[in-house]
């Protein structure tokens, strides 16, 4: 990790600001995004690469910058209900810091892991619902893009499979919805309310239900993942990955399900 990580939270915090207060247009946010997701890349290091036998250098540079670029997005997409944040990025956040401590040898992981969620547990005495503060683009770009590096180095130390599981609800629910919005021949660019965790908030789920069951998701989540670090096998690591996808459909389809 280095300046430039610093220099890409910055530039999507100012993109996240003034579209905050002036609403700026796709066109003009997702340069600014793409740019900073490339910094955020390069900050991994020279040497970083997760499939180096499978694809050409520039190729998975190319597609770690989108995986970036998704995740300030995505960060940004579920930002939409108080204390979702703070259970569905501080909690694995949490998890990854300590189970990075416990498993691996890179002090960058915990650190930034550990300090993230420990600042959103102190914003989430002011995102209890009824929320007080929220983040906005401005806190939830910059959160996005940091934790998608810190997962990216996780994998890198840890395995692809393992960095998969912790942030599998986020996955599933952002890429469900829009195949959803696409197979419906919506924008997926414009707003929506769409993603699981809203259609239950309808359906008249409480926000402490919601919060709360993606809350105790993560936790095994969390035990999953260090079942698979502990394995230390490509078996295990799947055997891990399959549980934790079961698990984690069957909450995004009850939470889909309008009662």
């Amino acid at each position: 990790m280095s300046i430039s990580l610093v220099i890409a939270a910055s530039l999507v915090w100012v993109t996240g600001y003034l579209d905050d207060r002036k609403e700026l247009s796709v066109r003009a946010r997702l340069p600014l995004q793409l740019l900073a997701a490339i910094l955020a890349v390069y900050s991994l290091g020279a040497d970083f690469r997760l499939l180096p036998d499978l694809l050409p250098y520039w190729l998975e540079m190319l597609l770690l910058s989108i995986a970036i670029l998704g995740s300030i997005n995505v960060a940004n997409f579920m930002d939409g209900l108080d204390w979702l944040t703070v259970t569905g990025i501080g909690i694995p956040l949490l998890l990854l810091g300590i189970l990075s401590a416990i498993f691996l040898q890179e002090p960058a992981i915990p650190a930034i892991s550990l300090a993230i969620s420990g600042a959103l547990a102190g914003f989430a005495v002011f995102n209890r619902p009824p929320a007080s503060i929220f983040l906005g683009d401005s806190g939830s770009l910059p959160l996005g893009l940091i934790t998608g590096a810190v997962f990216l180095l996780f994998a890198g130390q840890a395995g692809i499979i393992p960095a998969l599981i912790l942030p599998l609800y986020y996955i599933l629910d952002a890429g469900s919805t829009i195949i959803l919005r696409l197979s419906k021949g919506e924008n997926i660019l414009q707003a929506h309310s769409s993603h699981a965790y809203q259609i239950a908030k309808r359906s008249g789920k409480s926000v402490y239900f919601v919060t709360g069951s993606l809350a105790l998701l993560n936790l095994i989540l969390g035990a999953i993942t260090a079942a698979a670090l502990w394995s230390g096998t490509l078996i295990g690591q799947l055997s891990g990955l399959i549980i934790a996808l079961a698990l984690t459909a069957l909450l995004i389809l009850y939470f889909r399900k309008r009662v």
